[in-house]
């Protein structure tokens, strides 16, 4: 599991002191935090020229840098008008249901 530094800011703004510490252990055992600088900004200006929202244009451009399969997202309106992704985009809920 691969996240950008922005995430991980997102991520810890919303979870408590023991969270935050569990989130880390996680990210210590099975992911890699990346910073933001490495993915190239090319490819965020090719999602930026798509229409999509600097900050989507990150997040895809991220998630398409790494080589993901799959974008997990709690946010419904993420990348939706988008259709010709390298990527499929899943809610938490659908990703467990794969995985389990």
């Amino acid at each position: 599991m691969r996240i950008p530094r922005t995430i991980v800011q997102e991520v810890l703004r919303h979870l408590t002191p023991e969270g935050s510490r569990e989130f880390f252990n996680v990210m210590r055992a099975i992911g890699q935090i990346d910073e933001d600088e490495v993915v190239p900004f090319a490819l965020g200006s090719k999602y930026e020229a798509q229409g999509l929202k600097p900050a989507d244009a990150f997040i895809a451009a991220y998630t398409e840098w790494v080589g993901a399969d799959i974008l997990v997202s709690e946010n419904r309106h993420f990348l939706s008008r988008q259709s010709d992704l390298p990527f499929k985009i899943l809610s938490a809920a659908r990703c467990l249901t794969l995985i389990s």
